[in-house]
């Protein structure tokens, strides 16, 4: 445990941001993790239901066909509602989001752990730098995710009513 009493500012600085550039990394590790696994549920989904739908449409001639194509029918409907989340929620997009963010803050990390271990002495101006260019990844991260949110909204719909 770190004695504050006998911390310096700029160490004091340094220890601030070294804590939330960790918690940073865990937490946009955790959201990169999940997005990866929906995105990949999704796509496998997507290719089981197809290659389901497939092969019940090539067993009609064989077996009870009332069966077969209700099950059909079910691998249908599973792959247009997967093929209507998939833009959605973009989950593959943000998942290549949250690596880059990853990437970025283990860099700023090592980055300032160089920095520590080469000088004795802090310069505020190099600590605000790298305060500036956390601050610039969680902005780059927000700013692309609110980018993905108005893809889905430029996305042509079909606005077609029930008569």
């Amino acid at each position: 445990m770190i004695n504050k009493d006998n911390l310096n500012p700029m160490v004091e600085k340094v220890e601030w941001l070294l804590a939330r550039i960790q918690e940073s990394i865990d937490s946009v590790s955790g959201k990169r993790k999940a997005n990866k696994t929906k995105a990949s549920i999704i796509k496998i989904s997507l290719l089981l239901s197809s290659a389901g739908t497939t092969i019940l449409i090539g067993l009609f001639s064989t077996y009870n066909v009332n069966i077969l194509k209700s099950l059909a029918l079910i691998f249908s409907t599973t792959i247009t509602l997967f093929t209507a989340i998939e833009p959605f929620f973009n989950y593959r997009s943000l998942w290549i989001e949250h690596e880059d963010a990853t990437a970025k803050f283990n860099l700023l990390l090592d980055r300032i752990n160089y920095y520590r271990e080469g000088n004795d002495t802090m310069e505020v101006s190099q600590i605000d730098k790298f305060l500036e260019e956390y601050l610039s990844i969680w902005e780059n991260l927000s700013n692309n995710w609110i980018e993905e949110r108005k893809k889905y909204n430029e996305i042509p719909h079909n606005k077609s009513s029930i008569i």
